[in-house]
């Protein structure tokens, strides 16, 4: 099935925002810019847990990625693969129960818990602005944490994040919580 106008647009904001030196390509180095930034934002050592942690979880989907993705094995991800694979993922979610995939989870996850100061289990809006900033998103993370906050306690916990990312890949209203959040950019007109 081929992405709707909605989703395309979605989804190349998002291929925008990772494609951080601007080549046109999704490659290792747009990937692991988010953990340095994290990195130097943080003070972490280069041995600290949670860069460690984060990179590795970057790295198993940084693979995954360019098995499912890179069709002309150049080691990289152009646009046209990016939208494709969405495409034929969008497909393949109902057979999956409609849940994320680990592989998929495992990033989130990582990425949750490298933005938690206080490892509390939760991050609030202030830590969202962390992961936006490393992202190089440009968005205003305290109106899209108020999107996605979906039960209005002013922290995102681990099962609220695996349902925005399910939302994130399967909504088509340009309204729902999850379309909020990867990047923090809400409505795609």
């Amino acid at each position: 099935m081929a992405l709707t106008e909605y989703k395309k647009q979605k989804f190349s904001r998002t291929f925008e925002v990772l494609d951080r030196n601007g080549n046109g390509v999704l490659d290792w180095e747009d990937f692991t810019f988010v953990a340095f930034t994290l990195q130097q934002h943080m003070s972490w050592e280069d041995d600290a847990l949670k860069l460690q942690e984060l990179l590795g979880a970057l790295q198993s989907y940084w693979e995954r990625m360019l098995e499912l993705m890179d069709t002309d094995g150049d080691g990289t991800i152009d646009r046209e693969e990016y939208l494709r694979f969405y495409s034929q993922f969008a497909d393949e979610l109902p057979r999956l129960g409609d849940r994320v995939p680990e592989w998929a989870l495992d990033l989130f996850q990582a990425l949750h818990r490298a933005v938690d100061l206080d490892n509390d289990g939760c991050i609030d809006a202030g830590e969202y602005a962390l992961y936006l900033k490393a992202l190089g998103s440009n968005s205003d993370p305290h109106a899209a944490f108020n999107h996605f906050d979906l039960n209005g306690d002013g922290l995102l916990d681990i099962d609220e994040l695996e349902v925005l990312v399910r939302q994130y890949l399967t909504s088509e209203d340009p309204m729902e919580p999850g379309n909020w959040f990867v990047d923090g950019g809400g409505i795609w007109s």
